[in-house]
């Protein structure tokens, strides 16, 4: 898979937000920091399959 750089940020009383700048629309969040990385790799495979959906 192609590395993806994420960006994480966190507002005082929220859950972790990532945000992914060269996959146009692909976010997600999570409660713990330990959750992240999980979270991330399960964002950016729907994100795949949904921009191939909107190719074919």
């Amino acid at each position: 898979m192609k590395p993806y750089i994420v960006i994480v940020h966190k507002d005082e009383n929220s859950a972790y937000g990532m945000t992914f700048p060269d996959a146009t629309g692909c976010f997600s969040a999570a409660d713990e920091i330990d959750d992240l990385f999980a979270m991330a790799g399960e964002a950016l495979e729907l994100w795949a399959e949904g921009t191939l959906i909107l190719i074919v």
